[in-house]
């Protein structure tokens, strides 16, 4: 009964295992990954990591991790967030911004999870990362040619129900409004009364509506 039992239960540890692994390996070959001895100082890195990052591996073993870190970021607060969990052993989640061995600044949206033994003692921090730096750069262009519109153009925006939400200078100047005269106003007073109360119009704003 007791030989059942125990050949049971390793069972169901070596399917547990089994199953971590996986997890891991999928983790590995989709993602940035490295590990952190409990100083955080670098002990490994996957290929992603050397892939992305633009590292050797042989660059990075033995270094701390907050080395990687521009300087003109210590001082916000995920650097301190990231600092704090690896002094004190804790979970960490959120953006991390690394230089890359290129010179370039890459944001990582990353988990860092310590990993200990069974008496509590810290072993290792496990950091899985995937690359937000893309995403990033096109949002920031995609501001900067909204403001250079804004800069170069007439510009007026509306809500869905047609009312003027505001307006830049440009088109302020060209029409000769001041903001506080339209804003709130519907799209109309810019409209022949006649095309305002036409089935062509309304059919226009409920299109506008529904996306």
């Amino acid at each position: 009964m007791f030989d059942t039992r125990l050949k049971q239960e390793l069972a169901e540890l070596r399917e547990e295992l089994s199953s971590i692994q996986q997890i891991r390996s999928s983790l590995d070959a989709e993602m940035i990954s490295m590990t952190l001895d409990p100083q955080g100082c670098i002990s490994s890195v996957n290929a992603n990591f050397e892939q992305e990052m633009h590292y050797r591996r042989d660059q990075l073993l033995g270094r701390d991790l907050m080395d990687l870190m521009p300087d003109h970021v210590r001082g916000l607060d995920f650097h301190l967030r990231v600092k704090n969990a690896l002094e004190r052993g804790e979970h960490f989640a959120g953006v991390i911004r690394l230089l890359r061995g290129n010179g370039q600044e890459a944001w990582l949206r990353s988990i860092l999870q310590p990993i200990r033994c069974g008496d509590g003692r810290l072993l290792h921090f496990s950091l899985y990362a995937s690359d937000l730096t893309r995403t990033i750069e096109s949002s920031r262009e995609h501001e900067n040619l909204i403001q250079a519109l804004q800069r170069s153009m007439a510009v007026i925006e509306f809500d869905l129900e047609g009312r003027v939400l505001t307006a830049n200078e440009r088109f302020l100047g060209a029409m000769g409004y001041r903001l506080p005269q339209i804003q709130g106003q519907h799209h109309r007073i810019f409209c022949d009364p006649e095309e305002s109360k036409s089935p062509q119009y309304q059919i226009f704003w409920e299109k506008l509506r529904r996306g």
